[in-house]
């Protein structure tokens, strides 16, 4: 599966004022977080990110397929390609 950039943004944008917003986020989503963040391995916490906002642009994708093209999954998608759009978070 390919995912629309511009989709992408605009799902990454809105996380993003969220984020920084007052509202209250879900625990279960902050716990995640934290522990991902707290990994020795960094590698993770962009793998994350890359995984989350594949599956909120387009809820077809299957999150745990991060190689477009594998045999007899339609809904892999692309880890490299999708990876925060390619825009780096330091641009929002």
């Amino acid at each position: 599966m390919r995912i629309n950039k511009t989709d992408a943004e605009f799902v990454l944008r809105q996380a993003l004022a969220l984020a920084q917003s007052d509202s209250d986020l879900p625990v279960i989503w902050t716990s995640h977080t934290r522990s991902v963040f707290g990994l020795d391995e960094m590698t993770w916490t962009p793998a994350l990110a890359t995984m989350l906002l594949a599956k909120a642009v387009d809820d077809k994708v299957d999150a745990f397929s991060l190689k477009a093209g594998q045999p007899g999954n339609a809904r892999a998608y692309s880890a490299r390609a999708s990876s925060a759009t390619g825009y780096s978070f330091r641009q929002l």
